[in-house]
């Protein structure tokens, strides 16, 4: 019963904290999840505000187009003034470095180059050719660059660009969305950049892509190696509110700490007021920030639940107190089953007590009884009077007869308190038998019936107790007389199998139903006859005989049918001299 009450809170404490570590879990997926949907979220932030600033350039370099071609066509349709004859001359003439310096502006006249500015010219070209080769070798890796990268860029635009049905939160779809709003809101200088010039629709249509294009192209650069400050992309406040809602979203509304670590230097950009930098790796949430970019230094974002432990109980509340409540309930089930079970030890302790001192008690008044009975049957008188002779018989049977129950009471007594002490020898069954069937014959010729011997069992030698053997013998075959109808037939079987000696005994009474057969060898079971005791009995006798046969280590077997009759076996192990 202990075992199964360690067993039963066991597994109940075993499911409790599966239960936790399973809410852990949940609470860790859901925490990541809200972390990566905070990250990419400001990446989209970062690309938009990347191609708010190509636009802006881009919008920049229009103005300056639009105004230098405004000033060229001024230039071109203003009238051309004759320039002095020394002027003309001069720029005619092939001699430009040596001959004279037109550009001057401090005289009007031309004015011939000094040596020492042409040296310092050639000195300059000289040190360009020197510097040539390395200059084209930047050029062609720049180049090669450029082109990786186009190509890169190509491949990713035919697989995600065409696409309209990609997922909302898809990089790409950010871009092309934010560059189109962009592209939209910038038709107006295209507009005024083409009022003086007629294009066809597919060619207009062509530009618009290829500008479209170019400027993906400059955003994606921008992103993956971009050198921003990281102060200067993320914003305290903003990524505070982002990770609220993030994590409302999917139901955690707790308080929670966070900052922002540099990788490298394993520094703090920044945190709210109350982050612990002492915090365990197993309470922080990490995820890093931009990782897609090459340039820039690792950064990460780190997350702190101060009442993460309370807020999992807070929610399994309804669970624990459920399981708690059932576990009082068990213990509190076990503590009365066992302080019955010790009340009722202590009352059967106190019940045999009595039993034995009562028994005892009996055996003194059995014993004068007996004796004084004894004394009138050897009187003379007593004898000549036939009727005070039977009476005197009788009151000899009686006693004889208590005695035996009182001593029956107090064999079992001491088999309940573990002090049955058993007198092993060597005893020939055949013999034993043989010398207890005057008695037994007695017994059933009384009842005008009939006793068999059938002992063929040549060596049955085994290791027992004769007296309680005897006893057991008695046992069975008072049952056999008391509980058959007519005149009772008795079968005494002794045979041998291998090395085991099989004792039998057979009767034709009443039988025993199937249902009563697994009780007949309790104590004080008496197969129930309503309110008719026309047999007279304590339960005792088949119990007895089942613990003297386990003390043995003796097989008992029964084997009855209402109406039929029973047949009881037990099965004894030959002694080792005699195998």
């Amino acid at each position: 019963m202990g075992l199964a009450m360690l067993g039963l809170v066991g597994f109940q404490w075993y499911w409790i904290t599966s239960a936790l570590a399973l809410r852990n879990e949940q609470f860790d997926l859901k925490v990541s999840d809200a972390m990566q949907d905070v990250v990419r979220k400001l990446e989209k932030q970062e690309i938009i505000y990347l191609i708010r600033q190509r636009e802006e350039i881009e919008q920049q370099r229009r103005k300056l187009e639009a105004l230098n071609k405004n000033r060229l066509v001024k230039n071109t349709q203003s009238p051309k003034h004759n320039l002095p004859e020394e002027y003309t001359a001069a720029a005619n003439r092939d001699d430009k470095l040596t001959g004279s310096n037109p550009t001057d502006a401090l005289t009007p006249r031309n004015r011939s180059m000094t040596d020492f500015q042409a040296n310092l010219i050639n000195e300059f070209l000289r040190q360009r050719s020197d510097e040539l080769p390395h200059i084209e070798r930047f050029l062609r890796i720049h180049a090669e660059q450029e082109r990786l990268f186009d190509a890169w860029f190509d491949q990713m635009g035919r697989a995600f660009w065409p696409n309209d049905s990609t997922a909302n939160g898809s990089v790409l779809m950010t871009v092309r969305s934010s560059v189109q709003k962009a592209r939209q809101s910038n038709d107006f200088y295209s507009s005024n950049a083409s009022k003086n010039r007629t294009q066809s629709p597919t060619k207009t249509s062509a530009m618009n892509t290829v500008a479209q294009t170019d400027l993906l192209k400059d955003v994606f650069k921008d992103l993956l190696f971009s050198k921003r400050p990281m102060e200067q992309r993320v914003n305290r406040l903003m990524l505070d509110s982002l990770l609220k809602k993030s994590l409302q979203e999917r139901g955690i509304g707790i308080a929670f700490e966070f900052a922002i670590q540099n990788d490298v230097h394993r520094s703090i950009l920044f945190s709210t007021a109350s982050y612990r930098p002492d915090s365990t790796d197993s309470e922080l949430f990490k995820a890093s920030l931009f990782p897609n970019e090459l340039n820039t230094i690792p950064s990460q974002l780190l997350v702190y639940f101060p009442e993460r432990q309370a807020f999992i109980l807070q929610n399994m509340s309804l669970t624990l107190i459920s399981s708690v409540l059932l576990l009082l309930v068990i213990l509190g089930c076990f503590y009365v089953a066992v302080a019955t079970i010790l009340k009722q030890k202590k009352l059967s302790d106190v019940k045999n007590d009595f039993i034995n001192n009562m028994t005892h008690e009996f055996k003194t008044p059995i014993s004068t009884i007996n004796i004084s009975t004894d004394v009138f049957l050897n009187n003379e008188k007593i004898k000549e009077d036939a009727r005070l002779s039977r009476y005197s018989n009788i009151i000899k049977e009686q006693v004889l007869r208590l005695n035996t129950q009182v001593e029956k009471v107090l064999q079992l007594a001491k088999i309940e308190r573990d002090k049955i002490e058993l007198n092993l020898e060597e005893a020939d069954l055949t013999e034993l038998i043989q010398g207890v069937s005057p008695s037994v014959e007695m017994k059933v010729l009384e009842a005008k019936g009939t006793l068999h011997l059938d002992l063929n069992a040549a060596g049955a030698v085994v290791m027992a107790d004769k007296l309680h053997l005897t006893n057991i013998i008695h046992n069975l075959v008072d049952n056999g007389v008391k509980y058959s109808k007519g005149a009772p037939e008795i079968r005494i079987t002794l045979r041998r199998e291998g090395d085991e000696a099989i004792l039998s005994i057979q009767d034709n009474g009443i039988g025993i139903s199937k249902e009563h057969q697994k009780h007949v060898f309790d104590k004080f079971y008496r197969v129930p006859t309503g309110n008719v005791h026309n047999v007279k009995g304590f339960g005792l006798g088949l119990f007895y005989v089942k613990t003297i046969c386990k003390e043995h280590r003796w097989k008992l077997d029964l084997q009855s049918e209402p109406g039929k009759g029973t047949l009881i076996e037990m099965r004894m192990t030959i002694a080792k001299s005699a195998a």
